[in-house]
């Protein structure tokens, strides 16, 4: 060592028994300057890589892109289904419906009613009749 002062004033370092032995490694530190100023560690410069070792899964993806979740003018045809629904409720508040240009067939529609109280009820079952009577 030229040109360092080493000044280690009362202090004694003892080791005993310790074998210290690096074979093959070459540890240069070219204008690093370590201080160990009031017991103050400091370590500059230093970098761990590990090449060759890949984390990366390529091929698996799980980001989904371009999928639209929304369906704009599609129509749905159900052919042959049998649909049951027991215990449901619907409700529907504030709906307007326009239908234009519908043509309605009804062919052997058998009606029965007996003591209907509701008259809005009442009153489309005498249309339905009354469509029946027409064909």
């Amino acid at each position: 060592m030229t040109g360092i002062a080493s000044s280690m004033t009362g202090v004694s370092t003892s080791v005993t028994g310790q074998s210290a032995r690096v074979t093959g490694v070459s540890l240069s530190c070219t204008g690093t300057s370590t201080g160990f100023t009031g017991a103050s560690t400091s370590v500059t410069g230093t970098s761990t890589r590990m090449t060759g070792t890949s984390i990366s899964n390529t091929g698996t993806s799980t980001s989904v892109t371009g999928v639209s979740m929304s369906t704009t003018g599609a129509s749905t045809s159900v052919t042959g289904s049998s649909m049951s629904m027991t215990g449901s409720s619907v409700s529907t508040t504030g709906m307007s419906m326009s239908e234009t240009g519908i043509d309605i067939s009804i062919s052997e529609l058998n009606l029965s009613y007996t003591n209907f109280g509701d008259s809005a009820h009442a009153h489309e079952l005498k249309v339905f009749k009354m469509l029946h009577l027409l064909n």
